[in-house]
């Protein structure tokens, strides 16, 4: 863009994989019939700008965003088509980088990256309640099926410098991750209705679930080699801090719906 300055680049590509459920036609058993299809769109956006702010400092930053959505996920024999998903995303990421030469012995790195990740499964059927979950004497299900949704944020900051003395070469940084998961998931209606010998039916109440995590992990390293002819000495010192809890999230009750209409 800027010549020796200002350089960037960027990209975007797209697929669409297909795939047909063909199941045994049940009025003619040589033949078969198409029951649920499988389609996909897979989308990627990708760009980097680098650019020099002086002579000692250069500056980065990249993005990239990558997204999978999914019509009829989970088609088969047993899901038909309002029992499939379509699942969406999508997932993004951001990262910025500053590279100083502080001097002809001192060269020190700087790195921050989000990435914005998640997804969601949601059944053709729809969510709203209106209709259940059944399966059939067959093992078919019906009207709607299970929901799906999750969110999976992440930070990221780092920081690396190399210092040149004499035979020697110190190397030293840290870094510091942040994760965090959300999820949602349950049955539309509250419940699912599984067949049992006609014309019995056995009511499973299924209770919404909606968990939440968080990690974080912090680690910082020193090391020096040292190097005399064909002599070579290596040595450091790493230190590494990691944790986990589940946190406190909303539970959402549901209750099972009282006249069906199968």
């Amino acid at each position: 863009i800027v010549k020796n300055k200002l350089f960037a680049w960027g990209a975007y590509g797209q697929s669409y994989p297909k795939m047909q459920i063909f199941t045994r036609d049940p009025n003619n058993a040589q033949s078969y019939i198409q029951t649920a299809k499988d389609e996909t769109k897979l989308e990627n956006i990708s760009a980097k700008v680098t650019g020099e702010v002086t002579n000692r400092v250069r500056a980065s930053f990249t993005y990239f965003r990558g997204n999978k959505e999914k019509f009829g996920r989970g088609a088969s024999a047993t899901r038909p088509d309002e029992t499939t998903y379509n699942q969406t995303g999508p997932s993004e990421m951001y990262k910025g980088e500053v590279n100083w030469t502080a001097s002809n012995s001192l060269y020190l790195t700087a790195r921050y990256a989000y990435f914005k990740n998640g997804f969601s499964l949601t059944p053709r059927g729809g969510t709203d309640g209106s209709v259940m979950t059944y399966q059939d004497a067959n093992g078919v299900f019906h009207n709607t099926f299970y929901f799906y949704s999750t969110d999976r944020p992440q930070q990221t900051v780092s920081a690396d410098g190399n210092y040149f003395k004499g035979n020697n070469e110190f190397k030293f940084g840290f870094s510091y991750r942040d994760v965090k998961v959300t999820s949602f998931s349950g049955l539309p209606g509250g419940g699912m209705m599984l067949y049992d010998g006609y014309p019995n039916y056995i009511g499973y109440v299924y209770r919404d679930y909606n968990p939440a995590t968080s990690s974080k992990y912090i680690s910082g390293y020193a090391s020096d080699t040292f190097t005399k002819d064909r002599f070579t000495l290596n040595a450091g010192v790493r230190w590494d801090y990691q944790v986990a809890s589940l946190d406190r999230s909303e539970e959402h009750t549901s209750e099972l719906q009282s006249h069906l209409n199968l």
